[in-house]
């Protein structure tokens, strides 16, 4: 069985060490490269054209890891990259994935749970720490609101209008923001007017 060809981009050496020499035990990859100072300018270029997948850091020394994926996917598009690092903040997130990364793990992530991740990378999957796959998922279920309707809400109906977008109940989004449920109602029914809707379901359809 032909192995899996990695990279690893990483300035902490220790970290690279522990990686390199769990993953090379399992017999299943092989490294074609480790690099601690990403200097493209000076890098063989053909070894980023020979490897199926880059485990790479976002705090490196002179460049961040968001750039070096651009860098990486102009040198070969089909290559995979996974993010492995501490940085967890949305913002960092996005930009790496809109980069083009495949995955996202932290560093607390066991090393043969970044196996099974690069393993799922490899099969067309996208690895993401539990935390990092809660962030995802709560950012696309946010109502996708125009900022001219954003500004006729206030904060608590906004907050209202994100939970109804979800499909939460009247008693749960009572529970969830410590209101009461004729609260709610009251919220609501100015929402409803605000809005121009008359249900939920027009919520949906009117920021689906």
């Amino acid at each position: 069985m032909e192995k899996i060809k990695l990279g690893i981009i990483e300035d902490n050496v220790n970290v690279v060490e522990v990686v390199k020499n769990y993953l090379e035990s399992t017999n299943e990859f092989e490294f074609t490269f480790t690099l601690t100072n990403p200097n493209f300018l000076k890098f063989n270029k053909d070894k980023v054209i020979e490897t199926d997948v880059v485990l790479c850091d976002i705090g490196l020394p002179n460049i961040s890891g968001i750039e070096v994926v651009l860098k990486l996917k102009k040198i070969n598009p089909e290559l995979k990259i996974l993010m492995f690092t501490v940085f967890e903040d949305n913002e960092t997130i996005f930009k790496s994935i809109k980069a083009g990364a495949n995955g996202y793990l932290l560093k607390n992530t066991s090393l043969p749970q970044l196996k099974q991740g690069i393993l799922e990378i490899v099969n067309g999957g996208a690895s993401m720490s539990p935390q990092i796959a809660s962030k995802v998922l709560t950012y696309f279920r946010k109502p996708k609101l125009y900022n001219k309707e954003l500004e006729k809400l206030t904060e608590q109906e906004k907050k209202i209008t994100e939970l109804l977008y979800q499909g939460d109940k009247y008693k749960t989004i009572a529970t969830k923001l410590s209101i009461s449920i004729d609260t709610v109602k009251y919220h609501i029914k100015n929402i409803y007017l605000k809005l121009q809707i008359s249900s939920r379901a027009e919520l949906s359809n009117k920021f689906h």
